[in-house]
């Protein structure tokens, strides 16, 4: 124990306010410390002589009966108990604490089930939403490549058209050309008259 110490316990220590362990420690410590042992010996003095300065005043008559009165009805009402049934009799948890305790157990895994599931949905949706996403873009590029074939058919169409129109043209005109010469040719070579024209 150290100077300080026996300062903090030194008024209790005197009044008789300390434990068993915490005598014995200031027994040894006042052993061997002379200035310690000192203010012990004061502080005793001043111990004894505090009765003396306090006023004596007598009690009330109607106060030592209420307290023996007290401490009778105490007496009367109180049952030894032996330490093994003290034991026996201590409380344990009823049902109520137990299903208590079963709800909130369940109650934790519930939230704990919906948290991960709405994990689990939140994350589908964002995959659904790239996809959809991924789809639309090519839905658009789709669109965009039918417009283009729709046009590219549209010229070829236009193409044909005109080459069978060229064509269509082409056979009238040699049909034309070709009766013209038949015409011709028989106008120059009439049947009877050899080489002979108009």
């Amino acid at each position: 124990m150290t100077h300080e110490e026996f300062e903090e316990l030194s008024g209790a220590y005197v009044l008789g306010a300390v434990t068993p362990e915490e005598r014995q420690a200031v027994r040894e410590h006042l052993a061997t410390c002379e200035s310690c042992a000192r203010l012990e010996r004061e502080l005793r003095a001043v111990v004894d002589l505090l009765p003396l300065s306090v006023t004596q005043v007598a009690p009330p008559a109607a106060l030592k009966e209420r307290v023996l009165a007290s401490i009778r009805q105490e007496q009367a009402g109180v049952v030894p108990i032996e330490p093994g049934a003290r034991a026996s009799r201590r409380r344990r948890p009823g049902w109520g604490v137990r299903l208590l305790a079963v709800a909130a157990i369940v109650a934790l895994m519930l939230v704990g089930g919906m948290t991960a599931w709405n994990v689990s949905l939140l994350h589908q949706v964002t995959t659904l939403q790239s996809q959809n996403t991924r789809l639309g873009q090519q839905v658009t590029a789709l669109q965009g490549t039918k417009h283009s074939q729709e046009e590219t058919i549209r010229s070829l169409q236009r193409e044909v058209a005109q080459i069978y129109s060229i064509k269509g043209m082409g056979e009238r005109y040699y049909f034309a050309s070709a009766a013209r010469a038949a015409t011709t040719h028989r106008k120059t070579t009439v049947p009877g008259l050899a080489d002979s024209c108009w």
